[in-house]
């Protein structure tokens, strides 16, 4: 799935995100930073973070509470979901 982000990007804007993603450099990265502030990709990807959450917790709730025959343990889905939902970098 592409980002809805960069479905809005004019070409140039693409351009500029492109020549500045992923370059070592402080000026490059505000540049990048910027693209994305315009598109509120912060607030997008907020609201993606909490659907998955609330789309791997029924999965994770759908596995029986002693554990599945397969050996499944809802526990550990749900100690790794705590470990990355919400994470800062």
């Amino acid at each position: 799935m592409r980002p809805r982000g960069t479905l809005e990007l004019t070409p140039a804007a693409l351009a500029h995100r492109q020549d500045n993603y992923g370059v070592k450099s402080s000026d490059s990265e505000a540049r990048v930073k910027a693209v994305y502030a315009e598109l509120d990709l912060a607030r997008e990807f907020e609201q993606y973070e909490q659907d998955s959450y609330a789309r791997i917790n029924a999965l994770i709730d759908a596995i029986p509470a002693q554990g599945s025959q397969d050996g499944l343990k809802r526990e550990v889905y749900q100690s790794f979901l705590a470990k990355v939902y919400k994470r800062q970098k």
